[in-house]
């Protein structure tokens, strides 16, 4: 069951949580992600939800391989996802820090795309 809230794409999973998903058609490409580089990087102020975003519903950020985390998120924002790890000051080898970034870069891309004049 899927549901577009105004947050984005949001999925019921088999225990009725609810998960956002990334949009279709959503991209960081020509945008400001900044804002997402800087959450990722502030565990203490941001910290994750039980249930992160996803690229797809039923996929979930813990269990996608890192360099399909990899593939997904140079897709996204158009740059290669270790220079955001580095501005972000997470650690490349940490598969927590990936699962991080995902998440953030997911939620403002979905806040853009909903409000495609705001140049973030």
């Amino acid at each position: 069951k899927y549901s577009l809230r105004r947050k984005g794409m949001v999925a019921l999973d088999s225990e009725s949580k609810m998960t956002t998903v990334l949009i279709s058609g959503a991209t960081l490409e020509n945008r400001n992600f900044i804002r997402a580089i800087q959450q990722a990087g502030s565990p203490t102020m941001y910290p994750l939800p039980a249930e992160p975003a996803r690229f797809v519903a039923g996929a979930s950020l813990s269990s996608t391989p890192v360099g399909e985390l990899s593939r997904k998120l140079r897709q996204l924002c158009g740059t290669d996802p270790r220079v955001l790890l580095t501005m972000a000051k997470l650690e490349e080898d940490d598969r927590q820090s990936w699962v991080r970034l995902a998440h953030f870069m997911i939620l403002l891309a979905n806040e853009l795309h909903e409000k495609p004049s705001y140049v973030g």
